[in-house]
């Protein structure tokens, strides 16, 4: 189990890191195509830094990792934000204030991690060269699902509303795709390494999450580098 979650992990990550490379370049300088890159980027590391987290034996160490997935995540989070705002007709004034706004929590919680890996992550319990669990800090633990799970919904009510404000058929289908793709990752994501983790405590299925990089990358092509400004 242990070499397969690696290579999935690793696999999932090299995908996301090459179509955020290759969206950049083909999607041009839009706000889109930014976001996308650094969306994918995110998930790109968040897949692979769960993959170097296999074998480690060190308590530390893991919790560093771990500490380090979660603040990706956050990153992440507010940039499919971004992302979702991209999409719609608000003037460049909205879109970095909405932007301002949303990004002061990631950024709180975020420098509380990185200044005290406590604030998340007591320790962790390693068996086998995998990390059986993480002994969450429940405020820390607790005030991050709060968080991404706000993340999640601003993202699918900007996305909702571009595909109200496209003209075009082809536009409104591809940003149906792209949200239906999101709806499947972001559910892997939240059983798989938020909520089995958070209720459960246990961390051995985190590697199937890396998977809806995959997912999300597929849907959202078609959005992201295919179409125009003007298609959607």
């Amino acid at each position: 189990m242990e070499h397969l979650a690696r290579i999935i992990s690793y696999a999932s990550g090299i995908a996301g890191l090459l179509f955020a490379v290759f969206a950049f370049i083909n999607g041009g300088l839009s706000r889109r195509s930014i976001f996308m890159a650094l969306t994918m980027g995110c998930m790109a590391l968040w897949a692979v830094s769960i993959a170097v987290m296999y074998g480690i034996e060190d308590e530390a160490v893991v919790v560093g990792l771990a500490v380090l997935n979660y603040g990706v995540i956050c990153v992440m989070e507010y940039s499919m934000v971004m992302l979702g705002l991209s999409f719609t007709n608000v003037s460049s004034k909205q879109f970095w204030a909405v932007g301002a706004v949303t990004f002061i929590p990631a950024a709180c919680l975020l420098a509380a991690m990185m200044i005290d890996t406590s604030s998340m992550f007591y320790g962790a319990v390693i068996a086998n060269g995998m990390v059986q669990q993480l002994l969450q800090n429940e405020l820390g633990y607790s005030l991050f699902g709060i968080l991404i799970t706000i993340y999640t919904v601003v993202f699918f009510v900007f996305m909702n509303e571009a595909r109200k404000q496209t003209t075009t058929k082809a536009g409104r289908q591809a940003l149906m795709m792209m949200i239906i793709g999101a709806a499947v990752a972001f559910t892997t994501g939240i059983i798989f390494n938020l909520a089995i983790p958070m209720f459960l405590h246990d961390y051995t299925w985190g590697w199937i999450g890396p998977m809806s990089v995959l997912i999300f990358a597929g849907a959202s092509y078609r959005a992201v580098v295919k179409f125009a400004q003007d298609e959607l």
